[in-house]
């Protein structure tokens, strides 16, 4: 974890960020007593829970005789007690193993719909965002723009409306940190894409963007027209744009231009015929196994090693340089070799596994 001085800080950082869609603010003094709390919880990986933590501020609670100090702490203790009994308990209680910073070496897509089913709140999902992207500011500064190459980083953020509104911004002087990352991250490699179903995003994102692609709207036009740098007639392009097409405004471009996409239908294979598939592949394999008691492994020289895309799974040719299923482009590191055979026993054996469970 590094010093765990420094980690108390950083997450104060988190709860305090991550509060400012509930409106919520830390004074000096109770920034002061929620520092000096953490300070006795970080060191020491036993003292990292709930119960332990909120027992920390029972004791610094009973040795404070100044009643302000006192009302400080207990407001901090409101202000988080929704964390350690809603949706977000679980994540803060559960250890995954997973290492925040090398979380950010690898292609992930975080699904935030799962907090919102298992009963959580969207403040709650804005919470576990800011919380990510803490640790991928930290990452971002540590590096700083020494050996500047280019993008080296891409942090995309759907429905950016709901985590970055305007009006979030327009009632604190705070931030939130996919508004630092927009601001000050630029030189450091990272690259923020914010998708939105309407403009209504803080403008420090919207000023700060180098490329803004707008599809049709029919609301908030005056801002898209601001942002686009339209004229008074053009502005009514935006609710005639069609599938496929859109404006866009490039800060290299002197004038905002449109583009036209050929509109391509994919066909997608449905979970059922995924299941269907996977039963008619393992009921063949058990035919074939029949005969033998148990499965052995064939000669690592008789297997047929196939190669398949690491991004939908589709067998491809080992020279390939494009994906057929999902148009990608390939490099020798996203192309997974396998020994199908084996492939296949790893498949019957997890079936087998499942059948004896039940």
């Amino acid at each position: 974890m590094g010093d765990p001085y420094i980690h108390a800080e950083r997450v104060f950082k988190i709860f305090e960020s991550g509060g400012l869609l509930e409106n919520v603010d830390y004074s000096p003094q109770m920034e002061k007593v929620f520092i000096d709390i953490l300070y006795e919880i970080c060191p020491k990986e036993e003292n990292r829970s709930w119960d332990k933590f909120f027992s920390e501020f029972d004791k610094y609670y009973a040795e404070q005789e100044d009643f302000t100090m006192k009302k400080s702490v207990q407001a901090i203790r409101n202000r988080i007690r929704r964390y350690s009994v809603s949706t977000l308990k679980n994540i803060f209680d559960k250890k995954s193993g997973l290492n925040m910073k090398e979380l950010f070496n690898h292609r992930v897509l975080l699904d935030l719909s799962s907090i919102i089913h298992k009963g959580g709140e969207k403040e709650d999902a804005l919470f576990f965002l800011n919380m990510v992207l803490k640790y991928l500011w930290d990452k971002n500064i540590e590096t700083g723009s020494k050996n500047y190459e280019g993008i080296k980083h891409i942090t995309i953020i759907e429905d950016a409306q709901y985590f970055a509104p305007q009006e979030l911004s327009s009632r604190t002087k705070l931030t939130s940190y996919i508004e630092d990352i927009a601001l000050l991250l630029r030189g450091t490699g990272e690259c923020l894409i914010s998708l939105a179903t309407r403009p209504n995003i803080s403008r420090e994102i919207l000023a700060n963007c180098d490329i803004l692609v707008s599809f049709q709207v029919h609301m908030q036009k005056d801002l898209m027209q601001e942002l686009l740098n339209l004229k008074d007639w053009q502005k009514e392009y935006l609710s005639m744009l069609k599938r496929g097409q859109c404006l866009i405004r490039v800060n290299s471009v002197e004038k905002p231009f449109a583009m036209e996409t050929e509109y391509v239908k994919r066909s997608w294979l449905s979970d059922d015929e995924i299941l269907e598939n996977n039963k008619a592949i393992l009921e063949r394999t058990r035919k074939q196994e029949e005969p033998q008691n148990d499965i052995k492994l064939l000669d690592a020289n008789k297997h047929e090693l196939k190669t398949f895309c690491k991004f939908c799974g589709k067998e491809i040719e080992q020279n390939a340089d494009n994906c057929a299923e999902c148009s990608t482009t390939l490099g020798e590191k996203d192309k997974e070799s396998k020994e199908f055979d084996k492939f296949i026993e790893e498949l019957f054996l997890a079936q087998k596994s499942s059948d004896g469970v039940k």
